[in-house]
């Protein structure tokens, strides 16, 4: 199971062309993968918090286009995390089988803009999420990256800082190891998604 928030706020629009390209390389490499993966897609904003594909086979998600990822608003970062891992944890939380699930943030900004969930709730969930076998992977291109990453509990090995220039080889990271995950080699539980 892949959950993928992608910031959709204004200040993404310096990154328009390289979040599209990035992401739908993503998005093919991953279909070439064989095995069944559930794949679903945040897109995040104080205009509008959207999920057009939720648990959504694979192969039957489209890719982004400058229709369907239009940047505007402030960064709900924090609410939209908390609010999707709360809701990954109500639909399986009956299943048979836990899924393995592989939760990506890609955000070019701190958030400014959190009404439910402060960054000390979220730590505690992603870490208790994470010893269950979650893998919380953050991608992001403004300078405390790294920092807020750490404050918000993922492990350090599981995060990439870039800039607009390095978007599409951080998308492509990503794809490399997702296809490593996805195969075992990197089995469910942090730390090193990228190592």
């Amino acid at each position: 199971m892949i959950e993928f928030l992608v910031d959709e706020t204004g200040s993404m629009s310096s990154y328009i062309g390289g979040t599209i390209s990035g992401f739908n390389t993503f998005l093919d490499e991953q279909k070439t993968v064989p095995g069944e993966a559930r794949f679903t897609l945040t897109k995040f904003s104080t205009y509008n918090v959207v999920t057009p594909y939720q648990d959504l086979e694979l192969s039957m998600v489209q890719p982004l286009s400058a229709q369907t990822f239009v940047p505007s608003g402030g960064t709900n970062l924090y609410d939209t995390m908390g609010a999707r891992i709360e809701a990954i944890r109500q639909r399986i939380q009956d299943w048979t089988v836990q899924p393995r699930v592989l939760f990506v943030v890609l955000t070019d900004g701190e958030d400014n803009s959190n009404h439910v969930h402060r960054p000390e709730v979220l730590r505690t969930m992603i870490t208790g999420m994470s010893a269950e076998g979650w893998t919380f992977v953050y991608l992001g291109a403004h300078g405390r990256a790294l920092q807020v990453a750490h404050n918000l509990g993922f492990h350090t090995a599981n995060v990439k800082q870039f800039d607009g220039r390095a978007m599409h080889q951080t998308m492509t990271d990503l794809s490399a190891s997702t296809k490593a995950y996805r195969a075992g080699a990197a089995q469910a539980a942090q730390p090193g998604f990228f190592s």
